[in-house]
């Protein structure tokens, strides 16, 4: 037996759960739940390498080394001016009004 491991994604969409795997683009899975959708993506994840093993095809290699959930904090304050910012504000926030 081959073990596999990989990241999954699940996020919540209306009533439904979506998971998805950057490892795998155009795979997801979904249900009334997370344990639902984690289920699903599995099953079509196993599908999937079952099929690129058949057809002889390069098994999809986990591109994550690391992943982290963060809480940020932040000021109902909006800055007035970039020069409030700590660090320099992206570009798209200085550019001139279209």
């Amino acid at each position: 037996m081959t073990l596999y491991s990989y990241p999954i994604t699940v996020e919540r969409e209306g009533k439904r759960y979506y998971a998805y795997s950057d490892d795998f683009p155009g795979i997801y899975g979904l249900g009334k739940s997370i344990e639902q959708a984690k289920k699903s993506i599995l099953e079509a994840m196993r599908l999937y390498i079952r099929h690129c093993r058949k057809k002889g095809r390069p098994v999809p290699a986990t591109r994550t080394v690391y992943a982290e959930t963060v809480t940020l904090a932040l000021d109902c304050m909006v800055p007035a001016s970039p020069r409030q910012f700590a660090v320099a504000p992206p570009s798209y926030l200085s550019a001139a009004p279209i």
